[in-house]
């Protein structure tokens, strides 16, 4: 469900698992070119559906669904349908730790025990203590927890993963140290589990509370949550995957397939509702529209609508290069912020968080410079060959020569 496991599971799609995807065009030079480009993705059935959104500072200048959102029970995709975001909510958990940072509740360049003493990963006395600058870069040298990531998530909306305890508990059977704090960047969806719980500590709140509170409410996210709510029904994708060698691996050895899939049709699995434990490093849910505000105030600097969530040189600071990427980029030459991937495409500074693997697809782009953003959301594995970042930059070429 998280960035990691498309990472880990990438010799099952080197067997033929992901089916390849129509090119991107070499010329993508109006809106039409972009539509025709998704239309193609999507007429092979995989993803089934598509959402995306495209802001300005000024707002969002574009929304469309493309394809299903449910296919089976023939719901199509809108710009409101309602995607898991999976690691894209890192964005989220660091935003909130600079507004406790800008609050004077917690210092970057702080040790990350003195906020939470259980953290002791294996091999920490042999390194600097790890600070939360660190964690949020990537750069702590803390490890991945690979492949047993699949088995945490569940299936009723009820049921509260307290982070604190479940920080506590994957530290001590998975943590350990890999390098020396602040020599690289290596992606770990550990470390933002150990922010959530910081979060919950320092807060008092609990980490789904506190985002909720704090981002989605400010900046009139309704309909994004942790949860599936009463206000989304009826726009819910049912993630999908097909019937292949990553489905059998998967479902031999982490998911229950009974309590994960809802039905299977023509060798496409459609999932129930799920939830993943593991809050600050994936879980948010919400449409594209609205990850789309989030974006919008980013680009302003921290402000939408009268209501600043961020500072614009906290927002700066995300932003900035900290560390080159030797573990965990999507391309070569990236370097991490504070969550974000920052490449250079084509001189422009760009900054990207994806989310995914079985079930959903997402994508979140912002050109600083630009004042430009893109959302992809999508209800499979498998998307556009590159995780949504090649929907993305089609759609950033459509909207330069639109404007």
């Amino acid at each position: 469900m998280l960035k990691s496991i498309a990472f880990a599971l990438g010799a099952l799609s080197a067997l033929g698992c992901a089916p390849r995807k129509p090119a991107l065009p070499d010329d993508i030079s109006s809106i039409e070119d972009f539509e025709r480009y998704v239309d193609s993705i999507v007429a092979t059935g995989d993803p089934p559906g598509v959402s995306v959104a495209v802001v300005r500072e000024t707002g969002l200048v574009y929304a469309r669904g493309f394809g299903w959102a449910d296919r089976p029970r023939e719901r199509p995709a809108t710009p409101e349908t309602v995607y898991q975001w999976w690691s894209i909510t890192k964005v989220f958990t660091a935003t909130a730790i600079l507004q406790l940072v800008e609050a004077g509740k917690v210092e970057l360049d702080a040790p990350v025990k003195r906020y939470l003493d259980f953290f002791e990963p294996k091999g920490a006395a042999d390194y600097e203590p790890p600070t939360v600058r660190q964690l949020l870069s990537h750069s702590a040298c803390l490890n991945d927890v690979g492949m047993a990531i699949l088995g945490w998530v569940h299936f009723d909306p009820t049921e509260r993963t307290p982070q604190l305890e479940f920080a506590e508990e994957k530290l001590r059977e998975h943590g350990k140290m890999v390098c020396e704090p602040g020599s690289q960047g290596r992606y770990s969806n550990l470390g933002y589990i150990v922010l959530a719980a910081l979060i919950e500590k320092v807060s008092g709140q609990g980490y789904e509370d506190y985002v909720v509170e704090h981002i989605f409410g400010p900046l009139g996210m309704k309909n994004s949550n942790f949860v599936y709510t009463v206000a989304m029904r009826g726009h819910e994708a049912a993630g999908s995957h097909p019937k292949n060698l990553m489905s059998w691996f998967a479902f031999n050895f982490f998911i229950d397939e009974k309590l994960a899939i809802r039905e299977r049709v023509d060798d496409r699995y459609w999932f129930r509702q799920l939830y993943s434990d593991q809050k600050g490093s994936t879980g948010a849910i919400g449409p594209a529209t609205e990850l789309g505000r989030f974006a919008t105030a980013l680009l302003r600097g921290g402000e939408l609508d009268g209501v600043r969530i961020l500072s614009r040189e906290s927002v700066e600071l995300m932003g900035r290069p900290v560390v080159p990427i030797r573990k965990g980029a999507p391309r070569k030459g990236m370097h991490f912020g504070l969550a974000w991937f920052r490449d250079d495409d084509g001189g422009r500074a760009a900054l990207s968080h994806g989310g995914g693997g079985m079930a959903f697809r997402a994508m979140l782009v912002l050109y600083p410079e630009e004042k430009l953003a893109l959302v992809v959301l999508s209800n499979s594995t498998y998307l556009d060959g590159d995780g949504g970042a090649r929907i993305a930059k089609a759609a950033a070429e459509a909207f330069r020569a639109h404007e």
